[in-house]
């Protein structure tokens, strides 16, 4: 694909040179990050709850997030420039509307970025609270995931001894574990919140 900014000259940083040259290390380290990201989000298809992937994850989200947000504001800072070449006639229309569209690509991408590292780090939230709820109720019942394999199935049981279930599969557990113990008659709301106040010492 052409580049939407190829022969655009703006000044940045006092350099006066093709649009498209000056973002060339912060594209190259994108592509690379891009490329990093698709591998680990491919393997964690695999392993959804493999917990070196998704460190490895954050880590390359945290990395596009910085390099979009300075080709981003390297953008914004020729967008001036690019509308009074575009006046002057400099630049066509075509180009202009290309880096228009390349400057709401890169926000709409920046965007993304941002929207993904939320949700890993509220995925995150969630399995270190349902795995807190999930050892409170083993220690408040004197038992372990092996006492409740009829309850849960060999598959979750398996998962949370691995250390590999993902958080809804954590909440099932509590819940269902609740409902055994309780004969059924828990209501899992009051549960949660008990075992959330319940105190770690």
């Amino acid at each position: 694909m052409a580049s939407r900014i190829k022969g655009i000259t703006v000044e940045i940083g006092g350099d006066t040179s093709g649009l498209e040259k000056s973002l060339a290390a912060v594209n190259n380290s994108i592509k690379k990050t891009q490329s990093q990201l698709r591998d680990v989000n491919n393997l964690l298809k695999l392993d959804p709850s493999n917990t070196i992937l998704l460190a490895q994850k954050q880590e390359l989200l945290q990395a596009a997030i910085g390099d979009t947000e300075k080709k981003l504001e390297a953008l914004e800072q020729a967008q001036e420039d690019v509308a009074k070449a575009f006046e002057r006639g400099d630049i066509g229309k075509d180009q202009y509307m290309a880096f228009q569209r390349e400057v709401e690509e890169t926000r709409g991408t920046m965007n993304r970025y941002r929207t993904d590292l939320s949700g890993l780090q509220s995925e995150q939230e969630r399995l270190s609270s349902n795995t807190e709820r999930l050892n409170k109720l083993f220690a408040a019942t004197g038992s372990s995931v092996d006492d409740y394999a009829d309850v849960l199935g060999s598959r979750l049981v398996t998962a949370i001894r691995n250390g590999t279930a993902s958080s809804d599969q954590l909440k099932t557990a509590v819940e269902k574990i609740g409902k055994a113990v309780t004969g059924g008659k828990a209501d899992i709301k009051q549960l949660t919140d008990a075992l959330d106040t319940v105190d770690d010492g």
